[in-house]
């Protein structure tokens, strides 16, 4: 049985990796079919599960390319390409933290289960027995925020300057929820709306992806060198 998993997620993996490589010699060959999706599905298949980072790079670039030449098509797959990059970002729960489990931990320590020894030691058990089980969860999680930080950064290499104005869909992602901590020229109604927008999310989890995102491509980029950012980092 194990043999048979062990050849079944080998496969699985080798299907990630071919297609993905046809798909990007497809988009370099600059030969974009009328559909694109036979080309994104298998590229961002290995954004998310490709498990060798010089061939997640491959796919990462050949992303960015088609991201490139789709700028004027219409209808163009950019803005649910940023949607699902900028998703798959937050998906490792070693550096996004998940709301749920923190609220979990307030509650705990709030009703005070933590303070007693007997509770300790059922806590401790219960988050062993997690830590077990979510092993494979966090090893795809690293995977898959790899992927889609090296999507964002061939998409920043390729666009440089402009890539907040040839791609506004990706600013809209990354200050979805942010309030401007410099308000200087901008208007009290464009402020309002942001208000409103930030005060209409119930998720907290949305705030905690955006933030995440946000460091994410901060990394990236040279944040200073864009003349808007600096009112959302200073």
């Amino acid at each position: 049985m194990l043999i048979l998993t062990f050849w079944n997620n080998r496969q699985s993996n080798l299907h990630v990796t071919v297609s993905a490589l046809v798909a990007a010699a497809v988009v370099w060959m600059s030969e974009l079919p009328a559909r694109l999706n036979p080309i994104i599905l298998p590229l961002m298949a290995s954004i998310k599960r490709e498990q060798e980072e010089i061939l997640q790079q491959r796919a990462a670039a050949a992303l960015a390319e088609l991201i490139f030449h789709c700028i004027s098509r219409r209808p163009s797959p950019n803005d649910k390409l940023f949607k699902n990059i900028c998703s798959v970002t937050c998906m490792d729960p070693s550096e996004t933290p998940q709301a749920g489990v923190i609220s979990f931990m307030e509650a705990i320590d709030d009703q005070g289960l933590l303070s007693f020894g007997t509770s300790i030691g059922k806590q401790k058990s219960k988050v062993h027995m997690l830590a077990g089980s979510e092993d494979r969860s966090r090893v795809e999680g690293f995977i898959s925020r790899r992927g889609s930080e090296l999507a964002l950064r061939h998409i920043c290499e390729k666009f440089g300057a402009s890539l907040f104005e040839r791609l506004p869909k990706l600013w809209d992602c990354l200050i979805k929820v942010l309030k401007p901590s410099n308000t200087e020229g901008v208007s009290p109604a464009d402020e309002n709306q942001v208000m409103l927008a930030i005060e209409s999310i119930k998720d907290p989890q949305i705030f905690i992806n955006n933030i995440q995102v946000f460091v994410g491509l901060g990394v990236i980029i040279d944040i200073s060198g864009i003349p808007i950012m600096p009112k959302y980092v200073s």
